[in-house]
């Protein structure tokens, strides 16, 4: 997970767009995770980690961007692809409301 410090009005933000981001990207991530398929499959990942990985990279790419000057500390790295499979992080249903 992230362990990023994000000081009140960034972590406001960041919950914010990511409720409308899921709405966006995991539409999106639904066509990418059909034209993966026989990839992820062989490196064993399964649906809940592949959107658990995207949730992930696109919260840590707010924090690198638009949320910058609200992080304390070092921000995280974006997690490649072959991590997939390591991925704990899922996304709830409660999420996108």
């Amino acid at each position: 997970m992230i362990d990023a410090k994000v000081k009140f009005p960034g972590a406001l933000v960041l919950v914010l767009i990511r409720t409308f981001g899921l709405w966006v990207y995991v539409p999106l991530g639904f066509v990418g995770w059909l034209v993966t398929f026989p990839w992820l499959v062989r490196i064993d990942a399964t649906i809940g980690e592949y959107f658990g990985w995207l949730d992930i990279n696109f919260c840590t790419l707010l924090l690198k961007t638009v949320l910058r000057p609200f992080v304390e500390g070092a921000v995280p790295k974006l997690l490649s692809v072959r991590m997939i499979p390591e991925v704990e992080h899922r996304i709830g249903l409660l999420d996108a409301y």
